[in-house]
């Protein structure tokens, strides 16, 4: 009789930790669906609200983290360590599973160690360029490390490690939506459903700061909006990078003469910009058909959606006149379409041609599995700044550009829209380089290791 496999899922209270542990099970369900499946946590609200969505079931313990603490605040967290091993070590006895899985978060660690403790075989998956202080920590005792970069830091000389990517969630999950702009003949249900005619026939540009939102790119994009007349397609004049050296520009300052990149050999160029008020022979599913017309998605996050759509509302009464103001709502919704979170971003961003968002690994792992070309404005708070180094394997390749947040400012988003929007070879350059970075697959090849481990077939690292 075939063994039913039993997996405990350890870490989260972020989306960037618990969506990949996510991801595996889902994997892990559809390869053997007889397989039983336990997240253990903090059990936050966002993990335990996010969990019942998907159907899982969780279980808790105490856990705080250390980095970034105060003296106060990390003492109490050390003397919760003991605490925390114990209650996993009890959940563990009780649910025997066959293998433990940590997907990072302050809280995998006490599990993990439980695990070792009771003989159980562990692994775990670092989802950032720089591997978290619970990783690097238990790099030393589990038998499998799985990374979503090729070089991630902190695992150097490992054995086990082994390069897989960062598994995606299953209603992330890439080709169904890669055609929908052929296939689309109408509207379906879902909000974001109703604008897709839109969106395939307009140049779409998505803003995302993550689900809290990012005030700072909030607030860049809006003023950029402000400052650049989409409306009318009228012809001018920009400075901007030329496309061979703007790849390699993270560090855009105010002043141009600044403006250089990291081997210092940038060089800042005028480019006549003319766009075309007229181009009908034109493929729709093309980027060339941006000129048609433009279509924004600005997901705001909940603290900033009142502001953002004031602004907006703001900008598109300032470009009506009051003889067409009855014209003016509908004008706003074919343009912009705003709200504090969207429940599937990665079906609107498969049918986005620019993504202007953080550099989480999560958010890379949807931009490269579905080739798209981006703007990355990292958070500058990531620990060990590893939303920069993450950002830099796309700008490396060619993928993706970068701008700090720092030194984001309305021009910067202009150049680089007008760049995106004028330069369809330029995009399309940029979208096979972001595909050949992604690993969409990742979710399978992880659960398809941790069942071979778990049934007793040993690797060969």
């Amino acid at each position: 009789m075939k063994k039913r496999l039993k997996f405990i899922i350890a870490g989260g209270k972020t989306g960037g930790h618990l969506f990949p542990g996510i991801a595996i099970a889902q994997a892990i369900l559809r390869l053997e669906q007889e397989s039983q499946i336990l997240f253990v946590g903090t059990g936050a609200p966002f993990e335990t609200k996010t969990l019942d969505n998907y159907g899982f079931k969780h279980k808790k313990i105490i856990s705080s983290g250390i980095k970034g603490k105060g003296i106060f605040q990390k003492i109490t967290a050390l003397l919760q360590i003991p605490v925390s091993v114990l209650q996993a070590i009890k959940i563990i006895i009780n649910f025997k599973p066959d293998m433990v899985i940590g997907v990072g978060g302050f809280s995998s660690g006490s599990v993990l160690l439980g695990a070792k403790l009771c003989g159980i075989k562990t692994a775990i998956h670092e989802q950032n360029s720089i591997a978290g202080i619970t990783n690097r920590i238990l790099s030393r005792v589990v038998d499998i490390i799985f990374t979503s970069f090729q070089n991630t830091k902190g695992f150097e000389h490992k054995k086990s490690t082994l390069h897989t990517g960062n598994p995606i969630r299953q209603s992330v999950n890439i080709s169904k939506h890669l055609n929908r702009c052929q296939s689309n003949s109408g509207k379906t249900g879902t909000s974001e459903d109703q604008h897709k005619n839109i969106y395939c026939k307009k140049f779409t540009i998505l803003v995302t700061g993550g689900s809290q939102g990012a005030k700072s790119i909030n607030s860049a994009f809006v003023d950029a909006v402000t400052k650049i007349n989409f409306i009318n397609n009228t012809n001018f004049n920009r400075k901007v990078y030329s496309s061979k050296t703007s790849w390699q520009n993270p560090s855009f300052t105010s002043d141009p003469k600044n403006k250089e990149d990291f081997n210092g050999k940038g060089k800042y160029k005028e480019i006549e910009i003319e766009k075309q008020k007229n181009r009908n022979n034109c493929n729709e599913n093309s980027l060339s058909c941006a000129v048609k017309g433009y279509h924004i998605i600005h997901q705001t996050g909940s603290l900033d959606e009142e502001r953002i759509i004031k602004e907006y509302e703001k900008f598109f009464s300032s470009e009506m006149s009051e003889t067409a103001s009855e014209r003016k709502t509908d004008n706003f919704h074919n343009k912009i379409t705003a709200k504090a979170f969207f429940h599937d971003m990665p079906q609107i961003m498969a049918i986005s041609d620019l993504v202007i968002c953080r550099s989480g690994a999560g958010t890379l792992s949807e931009i490269t599995a579905l080739g798209k070309p981006s703007l990355l404005v990292p958070y500058p708070h990531a620990a060990d700044d590893h939303q920069t180094f993450n950002a830099l394997s796309l700008v490396n390749n060619e993928a993706a550009w970068m701008i700090n947040d720092r030194e984001l400012s309305p021009d910067d988003i202009i150049e680089k829209i007008t760049l995106a929007y004028e330069n369809p070879e330029l995009m399309k350059n940029m979208s096979a380089n972001a595909l050949k970075l992604g690993h969409p697959h990742a979710d399978e090849t992880i659960a398809q290791i941790c069942i071979n481990v778990a049934n007793d077939k040993k690797l060969l690292f």
